[in-house]
This record gives structure tokens, sequence and C-alpha cells, in this order.
């Protein structure tokens, strides 16, 4: 889970940053970590529900961002 924590907040940083290019490449890697966790907690749905609630936050952070980045321009 800590792994997942910091992606997400190098994502944030990274889109804060401007740098889309580094937000791509960790929405990549977020791929990975999510079927990691996905393989580790199957018997621990509750930990893996936490999980993918973070991620949804997440996302829905950056499309806000985006979206307020973009009616900027």
């Amino acid at each position: 889970m800590a792994q997942l924590q910091q992606l997400q907040a190098d994502m944030r940083s990274a889109l804060a940053r401007g740098d889309y290019s580094r937000v791509r490449q960790l929405d990549d890697t977020c791929t990975v970590v999510l079927d990691k966790l996905i393989e580790l907690n199957r018997e621990r749905p509750g930990a893996l529900l936490q999980a993918m609630a973070d991620v949804k936050q997440m996302y829905a952070d950056l499309l806000y961002q985006c979206q307020t980045l973009a009616q900027v321009c």
C-alpha cells in the first residue's frame, strides 16, 4: 500500500509541475501496482477496496486539476 501512496504523491507532484509525460509514465506504473495489489490482497477484500477507493479519488483529483488548468489556458 505504501508503494501506491508514493505513486499517488508522485502523480500529483508531476501534474503540479506540468510534467505530463511523467504523469503518463506514472499512470502506466499505476496499472502494474494495482495488478500486484489485487494479487496480494485477494484474501483481504477490505484492504483492496480501500486501495481502489484511494486510486479513484486520486484520479478524480487529477481530472479536476486538469480541468482547472484547461480553463486557465
